[in-house]
């Protein structure tokens, strides 16, 4: 979030390029940032998370669906961070959904839940991961909160990325962005972890991110010399 505390109007032009010209783009391609960012805002309550969300969201994209997407992707990781079981970080997210689409507007991911999620006894009840285009944000945020609520399903977090190669589509997109919400979900054995590359240099900076990970009320960025609550920096990019 350092890029974000500037006293210049660099990074308000970049924000209004972004709105005026990507406000068309669906893709998945945003969500693949965001676990770094949910486990730096384990500890902020959902409006300052959502404003945090917006502000990473919107380097690239400004689709309000896009970046609802990503916040309750964000939110899920968050309530799995913070203790909660699969299921119970499910449900959770299905009702920050409900109140998302209260506040914004967009109906569209608590509808998606409510009429695939919710009435899918299986995957083969499921939409197809294959869309065109090939990354459209629906495929991850949709299957992420699916197999969290089906995760008895499934034992291991190999089992669910499997699951979700196999399915076709943008699988090294899918499976990043789900194998980011799953990992949290189901952790990881000892052999497991000793056998990612560099596994010293990824627990240091993710101990470096937890550490640094701020309160809503220690949190705010630059703005002109000011120093502005997430809240408040959101609404200059509305």
């Amino acid at each position: 979030m350092k890029a974000l505390n500037v006293e210049n109007d660099k990074i308000s032009k970049h924000y209004q390029h972004v709105k005026e010209n990507c406000s068309s783009y669906e893709s998945n391609l945003c969500m693949l940032r965001m676990v770094p960012l949910a486990i730096w805002g384990h500890k902020l309550d959902p409006a300052s998370l959502h404003a945090a969300v917006k502000l990473v969201v919107m380097l690239t994209h400004s689709h309000e669906l896009v970046i609802e997407s990503c916040y309750l992707y964000c939110f899920a990781l968050q309530q799995l961070i913070n203790g909660k079981t699969a299921v119970e970080a499910f449900y959770s997210t299905h009702e920050e959904s409900e109140k998302r689409a209260r506040a914004s507007g967009l109906s569209t991911i608590k509808y998606w839940i409510e009429n695939d999620i919710e009435v899918a006894s299986d995957t083969s009840e499921m939409p197809i991961p294959h869309y065109r285009p090939l990354s459209y944000i629906k495929v991850p945020i949709l299957w992420s909160l699916y197999y969290l609520k089906h995760d008895s399903t499934y034992s291991t977090y190999e089992e669910v990325i499997k699951d979700i190669i196999l399915k076709g589509g943008d699988t090294r997109g899918n499976a990043a962005i789900i194998g980011g919400l799953i990992g949290a979900a189901k952790g990881f054995t000892k052999e497991e972890i000793k056998s990612i590359e560099d596994i010293d240099g990824l627990l240091h900076q993710t101990i470096s991110i937890v550490e640094h990970a701020p309160d809503t009320k220690t949190f705010g960025v630059k703005w002109s010399g000011k120093t502005l609550s997430l809240a408040d920096l959101k609404t200059k990019f509305e």
